[in-house]
């Protein structure tokens, strides 16, 4: 299999755990915060990794809608399932 060339389109806001990921003729992902599902209020969550050698916080979400499409011979589809948002530190 070659290697595939395509633009990315990335918009993310980790503090308001938002986030958009196209690229066309290949995929698309968007995340919204996780819902509580009796009110339907925004709920927060967060993983605090004090000494974290890839990220030291990472918020919560909740992939809407995930699909990928690779020449028919990778696709994947999901919904409401796990997101996180961090911001990577691989300086060390």
């Amino acid at each position: 299999m070659e290697a595939v060339f395509a633009p990315i389109i990335l918009n993310v806001d980790r503090e308001k755990r938002l986030a958009t990921i196209q690229i066309p003729g290949i995929g698309e992902t968007n995340i919204e915060p996780i819902k509580n599902p009796v009110t339907g209020e925004e709920h927060r969550a967060r993983i605090s990794l004090p000494d974290g050698f890839e990220y030291k916080e990472a918020e919560m979400g909740n992939t809407v809608h995930c699909r990928v499409e690779a020449g028919g011979k990778f696709t994947f589809e999901l919904k409401n399932t796990y997101a996180q948002l961090n911001a990577f530190d691989w300086s060390n």
